[in-house]
């Protein structure tokens, strides 16, 4: 059913569209310079025969197949148009500016997280029922931020009660793991 809406959402989506979706994805994933000449190519025909369908077939057919390819690899496309910012230290007066609290506890290869109006430790304390472990310290390193959606743009702040040293290796994490992270926070409101 996925595969389907896929393609009816390529379908119909116009060329420009489609590919410059395409690009800012290939940017994203670090893989935009072994593509360049392909984009530019597109675009050109796109430029050059935008009245000949046979071309603009053509190139739509080419990339869907790329995006086709990407989401074999085990890509999610529809990521592709959102991005993650991560900004230094903000208090509790974050809530007025629409700031959400969030607990979240980086394992070998995952990511559990909590949100809520509760503080970051009752959060932790959640978190830790909801995965039925006595200490979530145990799984991986924990760390305790602010968030908020602006537009496609997830920002992402340090609390008080998160160590400098433990932000600086989250947001070292997440500068290398952009994609990870935004897979994890798809469903994130």
């Amino acid at each position: 059913m996925k595969r389907f809406i896929n393609q009816i959402r390529e379908e119909f989506a116009s060329i420009w569209a489609l590919l410059q979706d395409t690009e800012l994805f290939m940017k994203r994933i670090g893989s935009f310079d072994e593509y360049e000449y392909d984009f530019r190519i597109w675009r050109t025909n796109i430029s050059m025969f935008k009245n000949d369908p046979f071309v603009l077939k053509d190139v739509r057919g080419e990339v869907v197949a790329l995006r086709k390819a990407l989401r074999t690899s085990g890509y999610d496309l529809r990521l592709g148009s959102k991005d993650i910012e991560v900004h230094s230290f903000i208090n509790d007066n974050a809530l007025r500016h629409g700031f959400r609290r969030m607990s979240l506890v980086l394992g070998k290869g995952n990511l559990f997280y909590m949100t809520g109006e509760a503080n970051h430790q009752e959060l932790v304390r959640y978190l830790e029922r909801r995965l039925g472990i006595d200490t979530i310290h145990a799984i991986g390193e924990v760390h305790f931020l602010w968030y908020r959606w602006d537009g496609n743009v997830l920002k992402l702040y340090g609390a008080d009660s998160e160590s400098r040293d433990d932000f600086e290796r989250f947001r070292n994490f997440a500068d290398s793991h952009k994609m990870f992270l935004l897979k994890k926070f798809k469903n994130l409101k």
